[in-house]
């Protein structure tokens, strides 16, 4: 029987991210969630990212993954709504401070207090996978005072994620594990161009 995953979506909301973003939009549900949800696996999607229209490059996500009904986010409702797999954790991604976000929304509520901290809404006992979208890069200090800078090279990138690791693991042991035995993986889409779900390329 497969691990259960919990699924973190992290999209950056700044002005270059449109085309990004529509492409989420507009094949989440039939390119990821009918693809995993067709392998049997037990997953939860948590999306932490600017709820609201596209034009502000902001993210809304229909049905079956959410509650708003096919079409609905073209009119986008005043706030998200849950499906029985789906969160969507409303914070703004600004181009460089994901990584702050993330550290300072652990256990802070979202504009619309629909938890009280994206981590309320992982579960116990899955395995965490963690999805940026940016066309950017780390430069960041968090409320709780570490700086997430990678100097755009990358010796200092390197030493920026090591930092980053260290204070995510500290968060919670129990859901993303140590050092020496992590329980997540992460994964970046940057300055990518938009695939053809039709292309096996």
């Amino acid at each position: 029987q497969s691990t259960p995953v919990d699924i973190i979506f992290i999209i950056d909301n700044s002005g270059s991210m449109g085309d990004e973003i529509a492409s989420v939009r507009a094949n989440i549900n039939d390119s990821f969630a009918q693809i995993i949800g067709d392998s049997g696996v037990d997953y939860r999607v948590i999306m932490v990212s600017e709820h609201g229209g596209l034009g502000n490059e902001s993210v809304c996500i229909e049905e079956p993954l959410s509650g708003i009904p096919t079409g609905g986010c073209n009119n986008p409702p005043a706030q998200p709504v849950a499906g029985e797999r789906f969160f969507h954790f409303s914070v703004p991604i600004d181009s460089e401070d994901s990584w702050c976000q993330l550290i300072d929304y652990w256990d802070a509520p979202d504009e619309f207090n629909s938890a009280p901290g994206w981590g309320s809404l992982l579960r116990d006992g899955t395995f965490k996978i963690f999805v940026e979208l940016t066309d950017d890069r780390v430069d960041c200090q968090s409320q709780s005072g570490p700086v997430y800078d990678d100097g755009g090279n990358a010796a200092q990138g390197q030493s920026a994620a090591a930092l980053f690791y260290a204070d995510l693991l500290a968060l919670s042991p129990a859901h993303f594990g140590s050092s020496e035995a992590r329980n997540y993986r992460w994964y970046s889409m940057v300055a990518l161009g938009n695939k053809d779900p039709n292309d096996p390329t």
